[in-house]
């Protein structure tokens, strides 16, 4: 006997396999059935927060009998032969066309058969009526297509494992973030959190930890949960998550290369001005904004570096290595020049980014509202002190973010 369910959620109802096990049971009351083979993936119940269980399976199949998305992956000769004889099949690709597609996806999917499937699917589709007309197709049409918003929509609202993204609890969000910086060896495998996610499809075990199931998936985390140039599609949190959000969508690279220095070497602080508005401006949606140099508006005299809007009322200034503390202090006192935009706010922060080569020199102040930002060595990270001991360490993967 061997059956194979339907995996695509949106015309499968959520019957909770009730019509497979029925059968089974049947098959079970006679002698004749040996042997049973059942795939299932993506199942509504692992990732549709409107499904009454997660249990696939009431009969118990013994873990030697099972097999994991790791057990399934292609192989790189099979995943090549795939690719091959699909470009044979459905287009009329150059040699080194169809060699570069071959490696542009099993890079990205890290020969995930699913996702193997879904791009060549979706190319098909998409070059269909160039096809039936003649024009020519290359890779580097096929790669413009796939780096597009239209295929991250697509894959968005249609993959199995990435429709789990849009529903992430807050303790599931931790256990990917956890992945995402590498430490999920700290995850207990059997934890309710890193179950759900390996039902998903989002996650796979890959030596004893949780991993994403592939790089492209691993992106798609990113920008899902911290936005990218494509704008984010939920508001951060709270302040401090903006502040966090922010900084991790910062550059390194841009950072390390720039040459916004001045005389004495030293980033200037126009360029944290810029990255921090280029990474804060992804990390909200569209109609959430951030505005620079305000303070007019509301006759103020100054001109705070941001403003977030949409009712947030978040006011942030920005100084490097400490320069002027005092003074950047005392425009939000009493008599300053921001006191008209203090009474507007409802959370602000004075922030100072301050270069590695001060990691061991003391502050102007801390705490309150003032957070110090060490950024750590060649500006791959930093670490961000809200003072009174609350510190968050972040590193910079605006470069990473597809």
């Amino acid at each position: 006997m061997l059956y194979l369910p339907s995996d695509d959620s949106q015309t499968l109802p959520n019957h909770e396999a009730d019509s497979f096990w029925n059968v089974f049971k049947l098959c079970q009351q006679g002698a004749n059935l040996h042997i049973v083979g059942f795939s299932t993936y993506g199942y509504n119940g692992a990732w549709d927060t409107s499904a009454s269980t997660t249990v696939v399976t009431p009969y118990s199949i013994p873990p030697k009998n099972t097999w994991g998305l790791e057990d399934v992956r292609f192989t790189k000769a099979e995943s090549e032969d795939y690719i091959s004889r699909f470009c044979t099949t459905y287009f009329d690709l150059e040699e080194d066309d169809t060699t570069l597609l071959q490696e542009y996806v099993v890079n990205t999917t890290a020969y995930h058969p699913g996702l193997v499937a879904y791009f060549m699917d979706k190319i098909q589709d998409h070059f269909f009526s160039d096809r039936k007309y003649g024009k020519k197709l290359t890779f580097e049409r096929i790669f413009l297509y796939l780096k597009s918003y239209e295929f991250y929509i697509a894959i968005g609202n249609e993959a199995r494992a990435c429709k789990a993204l849009y529903h992430l609890t807050d303790e599931e969000a931790k256990v990917c973030d956890m992945v995402f910086h590498g430490v999920s060896s700290r995850i207990p495998l059997q934890s309710r959190e890193a179950l759900r996610l390996l039902k998903t499809g989002l996650l796979s075990v890959q030596n004893e930890q949780l991993d994403f199931t592939a790089p492209y998936l691993r992106v798609l985390y990113l920008q899902q949960r911290y936005g990218s140039s494509l704008r984010a599609k939920k508001p951060p949190e709270d302040f401090k998550a903006f502040l966090k959000g922010t900084f991790t969508i910062m550059d390194a690279n841009t950072i390390r290369n720039s040459s916004s220095v001045g005389t004495d070497g030293r980033i200037l602080e126009r360029l944290w001005q810029m990255e921090f508005y280029r990474a804060a401006t992804s990390l909200l949606p569209y109609d959430v904004h951030i505005s620079p140099d305000v303070g007019a508006r509301w006759g103020s005299r100054g001109y705070l570096d941001f403003w977030v809007d949409d009712d947030r009322c978040w006011a942030i200034e920005l100084l490097r290595d400490g320069s002027d503390a005092p003074g950047h202090k005392h425009r939000f006192e009493d008599g300053g020049i921001y006191a008209r935009i203090k009474k507007r706010t409802k959370e602000w922060a004075i922030i100072d980014i301050r270069n590695p080569g001060l990691s061991n020199k003391r502050p102007a102040y801390n705490g309150g509202n003032w957070v110090n930002v060490y950024c750590q060595e060649n500006w791959d990270s930093v670490i961000i002190d809200y003072g009174e001991g609350e510190q968050t360490s972040v590193c910079l993967m605006g470069g990473q973010v597809g």
